[in-house]
C-alpha cells in the first residue's frame, strides 16, 4: 500500500491538475511577481539585446581565462609551489574557461569588447596566493551574478535554449568559486557558504562597473593579454575538463510552474533526507573536519531551498524515500550516490530554466539558477571528498533530461523504491536538521526579485 502511494504521488507530477500539486492560489509573494504572464504584461528597465549580452560574457570569459592563464604561467610566481593537486584544479579551471569563451565566440558570434586585461603588479608573484584567491572569488562570484542577470533577461528576449545554456556555464562558475575556497583551506563557514547564488545585478550590464579596473590601466598594474589556443593548451597540459558534454537544445514540454515547483520540492526533499542520512553515519566521524562542514552546509542549503519553494507555492513533498542499502553505512557507495543525485538535480534545474522561459516567467528562470549553482558546488565538493584528481572536471553542467518528466522518472526509485533502492529514509525534522547542521549552515543570500512595477500581476490567477 505505501509504495502503491508513492507511485501514485510520482504520477501527480508528471500528470495531474494543478490543483493536486498546489493550493488554488500561490503564496502572496509568489502571485505578485511569479503568476504567469504574457508578452504584453512583461516589461523592464534592462535594455541589453542578445548579442551585446553575449558580448558581455565573452569579455568576462576572456578575463577569467587570463586571469588564470596568468597564475599558471607568471615566472617565478606562487603557482610553481602549489602541491601538485592545487595546480591540477587550477589547470582545470582554466580549461573550462577557455571552453566558454570559444563556443560564445565561434558558436554564438559573440566579441569581447576588451582582450587586455589589467591585475596588481604583484597579484601572481610568490607569496601572493591568498591575494590572488580574493580576486578569484570575486571574479567568480561577478560571472555567476551577470550570467544570472543575462537569462532573466534573455527570458524576458524569449531565448529559452541559450537561458538554459547560460545555466550550464554559470553552474561551472560556481564550481570554479569553491575550489578557489577550498584552495583557501579556511576556518568555517565551509567552502560552499551560500544558500543560493548571489544575484547581484537587476540588469546585465551593471557587471560593467565591476568589470572596469580589470579593463583600465592604473599606477600599480601589469598588463595581461588574451592567450591563443595553443598557449592555453600547453598551461593546461593534461589538466582537460571534460569538453564533450553537450550544449542544452531546443525543447518542447508540457509541465506547467506548479508541477516544476512540485518537482524541485521533491528532489530537495530527497537531497535533505540524503545528506542527513550521511551525517548520522558512522563514516561521518572519519571525515576530515572541513569534509564533515561541507556537508553539513550541504544540509542546510538543501533545507533552505525547500522551504523557499514551500513559502512560495510548491505542494509538500513526501517524508520517506529510498536509498541503496550501503548508502549510509559505505562512505564510497555514499559519495558515489552524492555524484549521481547532484547530476540529477543539475539537469533538472537546468530543464527548468528553459521551460520557466517558455512559460514567460524570466524571474524563475534566474531563481533555478540560483538554486542549480549550489547543487553544482555539492557535486564538486563530493568529489573533493572522494579523492577525484580533478573535482571541477566539466566545460558545461549536464543537461540531461529534455523536460521535467525525464527528471520525475529518473527520481523514482528515491520516490518509491526499486531492486536498488531498498532501505526506507525518513526526512528529519527542522529540529534534527538543526542539530546535524550545527553551526555549519550556509549564509542567507536573497533571492532574485523584480519591483511590481516592472512585472505587472494579473488580477487573478
Amino acid at each position: 500500500m505505501f509504495r502503491s502511494s508513492r507511485r501514485q504521488f510520482l504520477q501527480t507530477l508528471v500528470g495531474a491538475p494543478s490543483a493536486l500539486l498546489v493550493g488554488p492560489t500561490l503564496s502572496r509573494q509568489w502571485t505578485h511577481w511569479f503568476v504567469p504572464q504574457t508578452a504584453s504584461q512583461v516589461r523592464s528597465v534592462c535594455s541589453e539585446a542578445t548579442q551585446p549580452l553575449l558580448n558581455l560574457a565573452a569579455t568576462v570569459k576572456a578575463l577569467t581565462a587570463t586571469f588564470y592563464f596568468s597564475a599558471i604561467t607568471t615566472p617565478n610566481g606562487f603557482f610553481a609551489a602549489l602541491p601538485a593537486q592545487f595546480q591540477r584544479y587550477l589547470r582545470a579551471t582554466l580549461d573550462a574557461d577557455w571552453f566558454h569563451y570559444r563556443y560564445l565566440t565561434e558558436q554564438k558570434s559573440a566579441s569581447p569588447t576588451a582582450t587586455t586585461f589589467y591585475f596588481p603588479a604583484q597579484r601572481f608573484a610568490a607569496g601572493h596566493f591568498a591575494d590572488f584567491l580574493k580576486t578569484l572569488d570575486a571574479l567568480e562570484t561577478l560571472s555567476i551574478a551577470l550570467l544570472l542577470a543575462a537569462t532573466r533577461r534573455l527570458g524576458e528576449l524569449n531565448e529559452p535554449v541559450l537561458t538554459e545554456i547560460l545555466g550550464q556555464i554559470s553552474a561551472i562558475d560556481a564550481e570554479h568559486r569553491v575550489i578557489g575556497r577550498e584552495l583557501a583551506q579556511d576556518a568555517p563557514p565551509a567552502p560552499n557558504n551560500l544558500c543560493f547564488q548571489p544575484a547581484r545585478f537587476f540588469c546585465a550590464d551593471e557587471a560593467n562597473a565591476l568589470l572596469a579596473p580589470f579593463l583600465q590601466s592604473g599606477a600599480n598594474t601589469s598588463t595581461y593579454t588574451l592567450p591563443t589556443s595553443t598557449a592555453v593548451n600547453n598551461a593546461v597540459g593534461n589538466s582537460n575538463v571534460d569538453q564533450t558534454v553537450p550544449p542544452a537544445t531546443t525543447a518542447s514540454c508540457a509541465e506547467s510552474v506548479t508541477t516544476i515547483l512540485a518537482s524541485a520540492a521533491v528532489a530537495e526533499a530527497i537531497g535533505i533526507t540524503f545528506y542527513y542520512g550521511g551525517i548520522q553515519a558512522g563514516f561521518f566521524a572519519q571525515l576530515s573536519q572541513p569534509q564533515q562542514w561541507y556537508l553539513q552546509a550541504a544540509l542546510d542549503e538543501e533545507r533552505q531551498h525547500l522551504n523557499f519553494l514551500l513559502q512560495n507555492g510548491a505542494s509538500t513533498p513526501p517524508t520517506q524515500f529510498f536509498f541503496p542499502p550501503a548508502a549510509f553505512t559505505d562512505r564510497a557507495t555514499f559519495l558515489t550516490l552524492l555524484e549521481q543525485l547532484e547530476n540529477l538535480f543539475i539537469s533538472a534545474y537546468l530543464t527548468a530554466m528553459q521551460r520557466f522561459t517558455q512559460l514567460g516567467e524570466p524571474l524563475l528562470a534566474e531563481i533555478a539558477g540560483q538554486i542549480l549553482g549550489v547543487e553544482a558546488e555539492h557535486r564538486v565538493l563530493g568529489r573533493v571528498i572522494s579523492g577525484q584528481s580533478l573535482p571541477n572536471n566539466l566545460a558545461l553542467a549536464r543537461a540531461n533530461f529534455t523536460c521535467l518528466s525525464d527528471a520525475v522518472a529518473a527520481l523514482q526509485p528515491f520516490i518509491a523504491g526499486d531492486a536498488q533502492s531498498t532501505q526506507p529514509q525518513t526526512r528529519p525534522t527542522e529540529a534534527e536538521i538543526n542539530r546535524a547542521v550545527n553551526r555549519f549552515g550556509c549564509v542567507p543570500v536573497a533571492i532574485a526579485s523584480i519591483p511590481p512595477n516592472l512585472y505587472l500581476p494579473l488580477i487573478t490567477r
